[in-house]
């Protein structure tokens, strides 16, 4: 189970990796990429990508296209957001591995949501971040004085009834 102190990581990070999860497709993603010598890249993407050279040709298409436009995407960012980014990068490596699963979990379930569950449910996120961090720790405080063991549903009869 995981301790207080990582859950109350969770939200926070979940919502970064919602943010760095996800990308936007354009109508040019129907068309089949095309692979990328490394060579061909850019003086700058070079120097960023240098710690994958070896590696780069060996990715598919698609891998490369992914690469290439989280690049892009950090690029993109002023110096805050980078550093606000690196440190939630920091927060999920310090994470152990049943944590980062159960993240990915939530992700899942998340994603897996209609879109107006989805904003619903990031808008009373944004509610929550904007409180006082007093207010925001006795709503944890309260929620999870309030959580009870998740039963596993009945099945067969008692449970048509």
């Amino acid at each position: 189970m995981l301790n207080n102190i990582t859950r109350y990581l969770l939200k926070p990070l979940l919502a970064g990796l919602m943010l760095l999860a996800s990308v936007h497709l354009s109508a040019d993603d129907d068309v089949e990429p095309t692979k990328v010598n490394f060579a061909q890249l850019n003086a700058q993407q070079q120097q960023q990508l240098s710690p994958f050279a070896e590696k780069w040709d060996s990715l598919s298409a698609k891998q490369q296209q992914k690469v290439l436009r989280g690049l892009s995407r950090w690029n993109s960012l002023d110096k805050e957001q980078k550093l606000a980014v690196k440190s939630k990068y920091k927060r999920w490596r310090r994470l152990s591995m049943s944590d980062r699963r159960e993240l990915r979990r939530m992700f899942a379930r998340y994603r897996a949501l209609p879109p107006h569950k989805r904003d619903k449910l990031l808008a009373t996120f944004r509610r929550f971040n904007r409180l006082p961090e007093g207010r925001r720790q006795q709503l944890r405080d309260y929620y999870f004085k309030q959580q009870r063991p998740v039963r596993p549903a009945k099945r067969g009869k008692a449970a048509k009834q």
